[in-house]
């Protein structure tokens, strides 16, 4: 991580101000150090990504057993052989329109809810046009190390910031960020999306945006109910309306955004896909951007 960012953390369990020492840098990096705050909290900061300690969800994506038996590079190549064809186009198309915005509006700080292994941050390295500050965030550590490693070969232009964090408690000072993003991840948490989103919300600036990508489905479909099952049996019942268009707008809203609108990026028929309920073969769904202003 970049000393540029310290300024904008405060401590999860106090929210004082932290205060960098025994750092070490590489080509401006602090690749190893702590963070101090006067509560007696330390967080470390090591192969450049600043941990607070937090645990990965318990149901789905935990990529430290993920990768137990192949590394991250054999996991991304597993998981694109097995996306239809369909959908890795539509997520093509949808990242490219956070491209666009981005490159057209050029936010100067920019945070990642819910990075993962990286689809939206891989291209952003490569395909933004101008210089910036972004801060990952994830609960796994070890995905965010991992991330780190893949993407210093691409753009060194941009300053890339590692925050394992909780997304329903980031570790940031309100009104810090010039644009929030997060592509299909608060969309998976579940009965945490509102949490995650009113968080989103505080750390923004005031009339600045996030765009959060996510799926939507159609509310009488058998993909609807398979999901709504599973929420059921995770104690989330009731959250898989979230992945219909006009919920997905108003979850935004009873989070305090004062605009939000689902831009579809595009539309198609779910394909066989052995790693996700949704889409589910053979019916309809849309992919897209929700453009939600603070």
């Amino acid at each position: 991580m970049y000393e540029e960012i310290i300024a904008l953390l405060k401590c999860p369990n106090c929210n004082k101000p932290l205060h960098l020492v025994d750092s070490v840098l590489e080509a401006g990096e602090i690749v190893q150090g702590n963070l101090k705050c006067s509560c007696e909290e330390t967080w470390e900061i090591r192969e450049g990504v600043l941990d607070f300690r937090v645990e990965e969800q318990e149901s789905v994506n935990r990529w430290s057993e993920l990768t137990t038996d192949m590394t991250f590079e054999e996991l991304d190549e597993m998981i694109l052989s097995k996306t239809p064809q369909n959908q890795q186009d539509l997520t093509e198309d949808t990242i490219k329109d956070i491209i666009e915005y981005i490159n057209l509006t050029k936010p100067e700080v920019v945070i990642d809810i819910a990075t993962g292994r990286g689809m939206l941050l891989n291209e952003l390295v490569k395909d933004v046009k101008q210089e910036f500050h972004l801060v990952c965030t994830d609960l796994s550590y070890v995905v965010l190390e991992a991330d780190r490693r893949k993407i210093q070969k691409y753009n060194p232009k941009i300053k890339v910031n590692f925050v394992s964090c909780d997304a329903t408690n980031l570790p940031f000072l309100d009104d810090s960020y010039d644009l929030a993003l997060s592509f299909i991840g608060i969309s998976n948490m579940g009965d945490l999306i509102p949490k995650a989103l009113k968080e989103t919300h505080r750390v923004l600036k005031r009339n600045h945006y996030l765009l959060n990508s996510s799926i939507i489905i159609e509310q009488n479909s058998k993909g609807y109910e398979l999901l709504k099952d599973f929420f059921s049996k995770e104690s989330s019942e009731g959250f898989e309306k979230f992945l219909l268009a006009n919920e997905v707008e108003k979850v935004h809203l009873d989070a305090g955004f004062k605009k939000a609108e689902f831009k579809m990026i595009g539309e198609s028929i779910g394909q066989k896909n052995e790693l996700d309920l949704l889409p589910y073969e053979g019916e309809w769904f849309g992919i897209g951007n929700i453009y939600t202003k603070k």
